[in-house]
């Protein structure tokens, strides 16, 4: 017989697997390198929530500093890393207070849920096993 509680029960479960799985991969730690006298890549994309990693691979200390004054690294020294992270969506340039030449631009965008291939065919297969389970009830409920 087909008992609405425990079916309730069941999708509530998966929406919960579905969740907790999608939250455990949605932030990325972006890399940039300053190299010499240039930060690589200049220009990044990153999506709200993720968080930018400047790391000096050079021989000269320098910072990543917003012009905006949203971020200030203070100084990076040779072989040491600055994180940032990004929860606002726009554009942000920024410099080095010590190389004013060295310049770059992080572009953040509003995050938007992007499943990975491995969470839609879990949902899939969830969907579809919750279809056949629902359809072998009601035709048992109907044969009795």
């Amino acid at each position: 017989m087909f008992e609405p509680r425990r079916f309730i029960s069941f999708t509530g479960m998966v929406f919960l697997l579905v969740i907790s799985l999608y939250s455990f991969s949605s932030a990325t730690i972006h890399d940039i390198s300053i190299i010499d006298f240039a930060f690589v890549p200049q220009i990044d994309t990153v999506v709200q929530g993720d968080t930018v990693r400047w790391t000096n691979n050079g021989a000269l200390p320098h910072t990543s500093t917003s012009n905006s004054g949203v971020w200030n690294s203070g100084t990076i020294s040779p072989g040491s890393s600055f994180l940032f992270q990004f929860n606002s969506a726009g554009s942000f340039s920024y410099h080095c207070n010590f190389h004013p030449s060295m310049t770059g631009t992080i572009a953040v965008y509003r995050s938007m849920p992007a499943f990975s291939p491995g969470v839609i065919m879990i949902l899939i297969l969830l969907l579809v096993g919750t279809g056949v389970w629902l359809l072998r009830r009601i035709s048992i409920a109907g044969a009795k």
